[in-house]
């Protein structure tokens, strides 16, 4: 399981170094990683469809879109390997736009996995 905070995949420098972020993530589908969970990606709906797959192979990509005053902060994505969709439960978003979660039931065992990214204002942070 990798958790990111990529810091704005919609952003500038991110456009700027597109391919060196795929090249990264690549890097941890060797291995055991089975779950990624992104935070920050700054993408809004039309950002989204440029980013497609980020990965190769089957994955499955549960993307929450971005919020704030331009529709360009924060966001979560989490992106599981195809290999465990059979054992999906649930998948809900628990914060609009801000925090995700996946539930897995695997031999009887129930997994749960969440993907928050928080305010950084703390008079916000606390109404979160």
């Amino acid at each position: 399981m990798l958790s990111w905070n990529v810091q704005g995949l919609g952003g500038a420098l991110c456009r700027r170094f597109k391919a060196r972020i795929r090249r990264e993530l690549h890097k941890f589908q060797v291995g055991s990683c089975d779950l990624i969970m992104l935070q920050e990606h700054h993408l809004d709906a039309s950002k989204l469809q440029s980013y497609g797959n980020m990965l190769h192979g089957d994955w499955r990509y549960y993307w929450i879109l971005a919020c704030g005053q331009s529709e360009n902060k924060c966001g979560v994505c989490m992106i599981l390997s195809d290999k465990w969709m059979q054992f999906v439960l649930h998948s809900q978003h628990v914060v609009e736009r801000r925090a995700h979660y996946l539930l897995l039931k695997i031999n009887d065992v129930v997994y749960g996995f969440l993907n928050i990214y928080a305010p950084n204002d703390r008079a916000a942070r606390k109404g979160f």
